[in-house]
């Protein structure tokens, strides 16, 4: 089974200058805590935000709520391809110590097509693999 299959495709994208609030509101209204932030153009994933970066690198650090996201977001992407394996994902995570993916579409081309959770792969019945890469995830956060 591939990425494609089981990543979510319909992923919102908050432009780079909308503010912390709007972050914060948008993923209260989709249940979410983890957006990615398009460039100025709005034409290329250029960061994620997560529920986290707005309090420990928004709040924490004096920017206001009405801040834009560029400030806090995160910069480093951390991605695999669609027609990557689910098992090839799960190694992604595992080594950048993260749970969920940027997608993209292929090598040449590297277009925004989704986002993959290790719910996600969770969710396919790759217990084994899921908990293998949640494993080694925490040990890092511990």
């Amino acid at each position: 089974m591939n990425v494609r299959d089981v990543m979510s495709n319909e992923i919102e994208i908050l432009p780079y200058h909308a503010s912390l609030r709007e972050a914060a509101s948008r993923m209260q209204e989709l249940n979410c805590g983890f957006l990615p932030v398009a460039s100025e153009e709005g034409n290329r994933v250029t960061g994620v935000i997560t529920d986290r970066d707005i309090v420990v690198r928004g709040i924490a650090k004096g920017h206001t709520i009405d801040a834009p996201v560029r400030e806090s977001m995160s910069r480093k992407l951390h991605y695999c391809f669609s027609d990557d394996s689910l098992s090839q994902a799960a190694e992604v995570m595992q080594d950048e110590k993260v749970y969920r993916l940027i997608v993209l579409n292929d090598m040449q081309k590297k277009q925004f097509v989704g986002v993959i959770t290790l719910g996600d792969i969770l969710r396919q019945g790759e217990t084994s693999l899921a908990e293998a890469a949640a494993e080694q995830i925490s040990i890092k956060a511990a």
